[in-house]
């Protein structure tokens, strides 16, 4: 009879363990998870975010196997975004706890990827390989899987700390995240061998990157190019009169831009020319390039199929004709399951200059902007819909989106939201106008346009893509040397830790 004696370092003892990970691993991972929770709105202690990997190291390294290590990092993910995503429970209802335990896999990924660098003794080039990972990891689930969903990236949590969201400019939110990640490893390093050069390198690398982060603060030139005057209308009644009120309450020709949010003019499929006609002459009297968010439905909503429908952003010239029109790029997964992707987006030039429209959702993806940028565009216009009853949370970590496309692209966004938050942001990221959660009327002020490029525009973005197939390639290795520990001789499990009697 043969039994695997499995050994692993647990203390300055050495003694040997067998089965899951312990006990205090999972609260590690718990712990973990809390830390990344409080990172993020509504707590928003982004300092956190530096250190809330560096239990979860610990809980990894404590793992008897793959397995274990995948447990870990699935148990700080549920908990992470079970609270941060407790909103999912306004939209989804039942399916809500899918969702999570979904997301939570891909930390638990993260984690065995991590278990293996980190055993194989890479020194001071783990905390390198534990960043790409997670990096590599991020963007795939957030770019390229079936279900994209950007929210709760780790560099998202930086918003408030301005300096440290210069660093998008050059490698982009997904860098950012590699970034934070490198650090708690090299964090981590330090306490579990009791060494100070990878903190104190990482320390010194984090102090740097603030610097310039805090010179690029100073020095960026805001108001270079041309000024214009922007009206943002956050409204949710879907009330023509209403809207038109409201965006009225300005005289007409007082601004040079007027954007309604996402849905605010609803069109019965088959009848667009009457409706659009209608809608041009009840705007003639605005004197204004107008971005309006408009939906082509068909008539009976029960027996919607994918296609049937459109969400367009229609740009409206001052003297009424139309500039362009836009479709989104990126809808919904589960709430627009109806709407065709919009494969080949282009920026729409107008009177006042090129506009490079992004529709809700579309802002959440680092493709959009980029490509509006390759394309042209002066400024960022983003015509927005987060339903009132979907909750502060969702409208908070949603408007801290928009700040980080604004410093990967280098222009000026503006968000016109339904219920909120909509924004005037700057550049380098700060919101410099803002309307409340809940509130409703037109949000003014002066905006500049100017045609540019960041390195991340031109080529930082590439880190994002080298990361994931850097990540497969490193899985897939994993992958081989486990079915190679299974299949393997004797020798090789002797040298592995593991002796068959």
């Amino acid at each position: 009879m043969e039994r695997k004696i499995r050994h692993q370092k647990t203390g300055k003892k050495g003694k040997a363990a067998s089965g899951g990970p312990p006990i205090r691993s999972y609260l590690l991972a718990v712990f973990s998870g809390l830390l990344l929770y409080a990172s993020f709105p509504p707590l928003s202690c982004w300092f956190l975010a530096w250190v809330s990997l560096v239990p979860l190291f610990f809980a990894v390294y404590a793992s008897p196997d793959f397995r274990g290590a995948a447990n870990v990092g699935g148990v700080a993910g549920l908990v992470f975004y079970g609270l941060s995503l407790s909103w999912f429970l306004r939209v989804l209802g039942p399916a809500a706890p899918a969702l999570w335990c979904m997301l939570a896999l891909w930390p638990a990924l993260f984690c065995v990827a991590a278990r293996f660098t980190l055993r194989e003794r890479f020194g001071a080039f783990w905390p390198v390989f534990a960043g790409l990972a997670w990096c590599g990891i991020e963007y795939f689930r957030s770019e390229i899987w079936i279900i994209k969903f950007a929210w709760m990236g780790l560099g998202f949590s930086q918003v408030p700390l301005l300096p440290a969201l210069q660093l998008c400019s050059v490698f982009g939110v997904y860098g950012l995240s590699a970034f934070i990640v490198g650090f708690n490893a090299a964090l981590y390093l330090s306490l579990a061998r009791r060494e100070w050069r990878p903190a104190a390198l990482a320390s010194v690398t984090v102090l740097a990157a603030l610097a310039w982060g805090n010179y690029r603060l100073a020095r960026y030139p805001l108001e270079d190019g041309r000024g214009v005057k922007v009206a943002l209308l956050q409204d949710e009644s879907l009330g023509l009169e209403r809207q038109l009120h409201l965006s009225r309450a300005k005289k007409a020709g007082q601004f040079d831009l007027l954007v309604w949010p996402e849905y605010s003019f609803m069109i019965p499929a088959g009848r667009e020319k009457q409706h659009m006609r209608m809608l041009l002459n009840r705007l003639a009297g605005i004197g204004a390039v107008k971005v309006v968010g408009v939906a082509i439905t068909p008539p009976d909503k029960e027996k919607i199929k994918v296609g049937d429908a459109e969400n367009l952003a229609v740009v409206i010239e001052h003297g009424g004709g139309i500039a362009g029109r836009y479709g989104k790029m990126h809808p919904i997964p589960f709430v627009e399951p109806f709407l065709v992707p919009n494969k080949s987006p282009a920026a729409v030039k107008t009177s006042i200059g090129t506009l490079g429209i992004q529709i809700c959702y579309d802002l959440d993806f680092e493709n959009g902007s980029r490509m509006m940028v390759g394309q042209g565009a002066e400024i960022l216009v983003v015509p927005d819909m987060d339903p009132w009853e979907w909750g502060r949370l969702q409208h908070v970590q949603h408007s801290e989106m928009a700040p980080v496309r604004a410093v990967e692209s280098g222009l000026w966004a503006v968000r016109a939201a339904s219920s909120g938050f909509s924004q005037m942001i700057s550049p380098v990221g700060r919101v410099v106008r803002e309307m409340g959660f809940g509130e409703e009327g037109l949000l003014t002020g002066k905006v500049f346009m100017k045609k540019t490029a960041t390195v991340y525009s031109r080529f930082g973005w590439i880190m994002a893509p080298f990361s994931m197939i850097f990540t497969i390639v490193l899985l897939g290795g994993i992958v081989l040397v486990r079915l190679f520990e299974v299949r393997g001789g004797k020798g090789y499990r002797r040298k592995r830790g593991i002796i068959t009697r």
